[in-house]
């Protein structure tokens, strides 16, 4: 699926939901994971997380299912690869598999959900989230993809990422998703 956002700066903006998105595919187990609780600051409920890891080319730690309000803390363990989870809320009663999803004509793929949020991370170094925290908010069903392409280079990534306006086309192969970087999860 090949989702841009329009109003992201830098490689954030790299948006593109493409099918079979860098992780495991709908057809996979998911990895275990961890799952933890922060302590409450105003008496509200604790906000749960889940660590998800990028590999070369798959995401660890994608669980089957979360509570509403999950917030998905990524890193990224490739010393090479640049790699991002773009979370992708599916519309209520779309049942097509994740894999026929990812691989819609770019007219259909914005008919089928909405962008949630993304993380992205260069080799060796934090993640940035330029839209704040890539939450799980509403029950559902959520795509996580990697759009980035193999073998970018991670430094003109990372100076692609410090100039304003829509994602700048960083040199490389297939996105990672066309390797198997994609998973779903469950919001419930």
């Amino acid at each position: 699926m090949h989702v841009r956002t329009k109003a992201l700066s830098g490689a954030a903006l790299a948006l593109i939901f493409v099918g079979g998105a860098c992780g495991s595919t709908d057809d996979e187990t998911a990895s275990p994971t961890t799952v933890s609780s922060a302590p409450a600051t105003t008496g509200a409920a604790a906000a749960k997380e889940v660590a998800v890891t990028g590999v070369d080319y798959a995401y660890e730690g994608v669980p089957k299912k979360v509570a509403p309000g999950t917030v998905v803390k990524f890193t990224n363990t490739s010393t090479k690869e640049v790699h991002e989870i773009v979370a992708l809320k599916v519309k209520d009663g779309e049942n097509r598999p994740m894999s026929t999803l990812l691989k819609l004509p770019e007219a259909e793929q914005e008919t089928v959900g909405e962008f949630q949020g993304v993380a992205i991370a260069l080799p060796g170094k934090p993640t940035l989230t330029p839209r704040g925290p890539v939450t799980l908010a509403q029950p559902g069903r959520y795509l996580l993809v990697c759009n980035i392409k193999t073998d970018a280079d991670p430094a003109a990534y990372e100076a692609a990422m410090q100039k304003p306006g829509p994602p700048a086309d960083v040199p490389g192969g297939p996105p990672h998703w066309e390797k198997g970087m994609a998973s779903e999860v469950t919001v419930a």
